[in-house]
């Protein structure tokens, strides 16, 4: 685990940068050799000052152990053993010194590690390497070999040594480093004999690297003068200045660009994504999420110490005081910004699923008029505190500041850990994905089966609408009702979905109008657990696609059989990665989107522009709403290609797919292609854009999985419902919400053509129907029959304030802001309507 940790703290952001720079050397070059060496030029290029340091830190400790040998090696003949040792000691604190110092030398070496380890992390996964060809080498995914003698020999690890001996006697000075460099030679070529010919090059032009600078500095060596300023154990360097009071503002200008940089940089690299993260860790796979955190940990110190590295190069020439006071302004300007845009001016873009937020970012007259004034502000607000001289009081501040933004990290933190905790604590009750694909769709032909599938979002009024257009449909609806007065009792998912499984006793109202008192989620999870486990212990085979907004911690310790209540279909999503997305997997960690959501808070709307663009990041080389998108497509075809008749007693099926939901990626053909999801209609029917051709193709594969039951034999002995959590357009209906949902049901041996009932119908209905299969019914679920179904009835649906996350409702309860109640035998009747706002007491 802690090596894990410091993997991802520590390699895994330096593996991220050093692969985008090799990528996209190899697209200048289109050479991966040059690339390779050109990179390590780079990488030795870049450390070149450290090096330097380093290297005189070593000859100035290789100076003193000198002096010092000499003395103690003349008190030899005289002091011996407890005399000699504390003799020695006191020596060494005179001239503060340790033997340990010698280790010194090391420090280039050491500091090489990491880039080689991210190195060899990038070749390893590179599957691109494969085959090619460099200079001599046939494949740099493979050890270069030569036939010597009828013996292959690995020219490259020999050649990688001989660099590395030659630089030891060329530089060592005295026997014990040059034995102490032989050493660690042997051991490189020991190590790498047997890797891939592209690392073994990177690290044999390092050699090469390493032993031109030493010839350089040999012959540099009487006009280079090296200061003991160079660079300190913090990257710090004092420069003299001749006159005093320059020296010290140089000073404060350079400690205030410190603060500047740690600050943002984890203002956009930790807090704001930390915050972002745990919103919604259910979303994400339990195995990312530490590494997620810990790579965002490792960027901020990454790109920290990258730029306060930099901002070096600016303090040794002559004109370092008035380019240090440049750098101060314009870092100290952009804090403002940031600052002003993370707190204050942080836009509204509805709520974010998987990185992609609801509405469109469109930049207004008056967005760009607050960024005109923000941006002026904040340039001559940073001048004054610099000509003022103000700087002792903005540091301080920035401390503030970046401890705010600690406690901020450290909660998000806290979050995810408790998290984790609960979720490892009933890991062992997961389901075995491997073993479960060949059984969640099986029926049985001998006994009844039950189906309900939720399609997220799909709209009831768009719905009718693709039925009108698309004619054929209606043909694998055989038997089905369509009852087209369908409404649901909220426009978001958290408050319906347990009443499409539980019934009326679950809606909104019902909840809160009760005395909980171990908190909504768990009330939340009843409403499944009760339904599932009534039809397990009738001796049903159940089984579950299950989405938002139920989550494991809550829902599993209620489950009697969680091996069969539950169906994992990660396997379904990789499988259609690795075949729309060259093997991207689904459960990768979303590093760049996280940045660049950072990024997005710090920035102006003209650049949130920019950054975020319809689910594309800036820093992400394949969109998370791809990936995402790609797992409602993966489960809804796997409603077509993989049910079995292998079932051996009655099943029960509750289906929640997402596909008509954002995020969108399918185009109007039904093919994979996230760049081409709007459509004419979706501006029609005023759904969000990308949902009109995600919502035809659902039905079609609906249409094709019904198809598909037909074939297999167990139709008609299937009892069917297909609905809506809540709908997607709010144009329609008279109250401008998105409350009217389909509702299609097909009772047992129903037959003949799709007929419509006009007839006032919720999705919590649905329980009522089906629960009557069952001798004893399910939990606080009044059996109806279809009959009952009333012309006109009372309907009351609310509407969420605080946001769709159960983190922003109440502990034990939900915020409402509105209560909609119909009185009517027509949903679109606006005098059938009736609106309360509610004030929270």
């Amino acid at each position: 685990m802690i090596t894990e940790f410091l993997y991802y703290i520590f390699i895994f952001p330096l593996e991220q940068v050093l692969g985008w720079i090799f990528l996209t050397l190899f697209n200048i070059t289109k050479s991966y050799g040059i690339s390779i060496i050109l990179l390590s030029l780079l990488v030795n290029l870049f450390l070149l000052k450290i090096f330097l340091y380093t290297d005189k830190k070593s000859a100035d400790e290789a100076a003193i152990k000198e002096k010092l040998d000499k003395r103690i090696k003349a008190w030899k003949s005289v002091y011996k053993k407890a005399k000699l040792y504390a003799f020695t000691q006191r020596l060494y604190k005179q001239n503060n010194y340790h033997p340990i110092y010698a280790l010194r030398g090391l420090g280039g070496l050491a500091l090489q590690i990491p880039f080689f380890w991210a190195m060899y992390e990038i070749i390893k996964g590179a599957s691109y390497l494969e085959n090619v060809k460099f200079l001599w080498i046939t494949d740099l995914s493979k050890p270069d070999s030569i036939s010597l003698f009828n013996t292959d020999v690995h020219i490259l690890p020999l050649l990688m040594t001989a660099f590395t001996l030659v630089n030891v006697f060329y530089s060592a000075k005295s026997n014990s480093a040059k034995v102490q460099g032989s050493l660690i030679a042997l051991l490189f070529l020991i190590l790498l004999y047997e890797m891939p010919s592209a690392l073994v090059l990177y690290w044999t032009c390092n050699m090469c690297f390493a032993l031109l600078k030493e010839v350089w500095k040999a012959y540099r060596q009487n006009a280079l003068q090296y200061t003991q300023s160079h660079i300190a154990e913090s990257c710090d360097i004092s420069t003299k200045e001749k006159n005093k009071e320059s020296g010290i503002l140089q000073k404060n200008l350079y400690k205030l660009i410190q603060y500047i940089i740690i600050t943002s940089s984890f203002m956009i690299c930790v807090s704001s994504p930390y915050a972002l993260y745990v919103t919604d860790l259910h979303a994400f796979n339990l195995s990312t999420i530490m590494p997620t955190l810990a790579a965002l940990f490792g960027f901020f110190m990454l790109i920290s110490f990258t730029l306060l590295y930099t901002i070096i190069f600016f303090k040794e020439n002559v004109f370092s005081l008035y380019i240090l006071w440049i750098i101060a302004w314009i870092c100290l300007a952009a804090l403002l910004l940031g600052v002003g845009y993370n707190f204050i001016f942080q836009g509204d873009y509805g709520p974010m699923s998987y990185f992609l937020f609801e509405k469109s970012i469109i930049v207004s007259k008056n967005d760009r008029l607050i960024d005109t004034i923000m941006i002026t502000s904040s340039i001559i607000l940073a001048f004054a505190i610099l000509l003022l001289n103000a700087v002792k009081y903005v540091i301080p501040a920035c401390k503030i500041l970046l401890l705010l933004l600690v406690i901020n990290a450290l909660f998000s933190l806290a979050t995810a850990f408790s998290n984790v905790f609960a979720r490892e604590s009933i890991e062992n009750k997961l389901p075995n994905t491997a073993s479960q694909n060949t059984h969640v769709l099986d029926f049985a032909k001998e006994h009844n089966n039950i189906l309900v599938l939720v399609l997220d979002r799909s709209d009831g009024y768009i719905a009718h609408e693709i039925f009108k257009e698309n004619t054929h449909l209606k043909n694998s609806f055989k038997g089905f009702i369509d009852f087209t007065n369908a409404l649901s009792t909220s426009g978001f998912t958290l408050p319906t979905m347990t009443s499409i499984i539980g019934g009326e006793h679950y809606t909104a109202l019902h909840i809160n109008a009760r005395d909980i008192t171990d908190g909504l989620p768990n009330e939340i999870a009843r409403g499944y657990a009760n339904t599932l486990n009534a039809f397990e212990k009738a001796g049903y085979a159940t089984s579950s696609m299950l989405d938002f907004p139920v989550d494991s911690v809550h829902l599993y310790p209620l489950l009697h059989n969680t091996k069969t209540n539950i169906f994992d279909t990660t396997y379904l999503q990789n499988q259609y990665a690795n075949k729309y997305l060259d093997g991207v997997q689904t459960d990768t960690i979303p590093i760049r989107q996280l940045i660049s959501y950072g990024l997005f808070r710090s920035a102006t709307h003209v650049a949130r522009n920019s950054i975020y663009r319809r689910g594309m990041w800036l820093f992400n080389q394949k969109s998370i709403v791809d990936v995402k998108s790609l797992r409602a497509i993966a489960e809804i075809r796997a409603l077509i290609e993989y049910p079995t008749t292998n079932a051996t007693k009655p099943t029960f099926k509750f289906i929640h797919n997402s596909i008509t939901h954002n995020p969108y990626g399918l185009d109007f053909n039904c093919n994979f292609n996230p760049k081409q999801i709007t459509s004419v209609q979706d501006h029609i029917y005023g759904a969000p854009d990308g949902h009109y051709n995600s919502e035809k193709c659902a039905w079609q594969w609906v249409a094709q999985m019904l198809d598909r039951l037909q074939e297999l034999g167990v139709y008609d002995n299937t009892e069917i419902f297909i609905t809506a959590d809540h709908g997607a357009q709010k144009k329609f209906l008279p109250i401008e919400y998105n409350l009217h949902i389909p509702l299609f049901y097909k009772p047992f041996q129903s037959k003949g053509e799709m007929k419509q009932d006009s007839r006032i119908i919720t999705n919590y209905d649905i329980p009522s129907l089906f629960c009557k299969n069952l001798a004893n019914g399910c939990p606080n679920i009044n059996s109806i029959t279809l009959d009952s179904i009333p012309h006109s009835r009372i309907i009351k649906s609310m509407k969420l304030d605080g946001g769709w996350m159960v983190e922003n409702q109440n502990q034990n309860s939900f915020k409402l802001s509105k209560i909609y109640t119909f009185n009517g035998n027509s949903i679109y009747d606006k005098n059938a309507w009736k609106i309360q706002d509610i004030k929270e007491k």
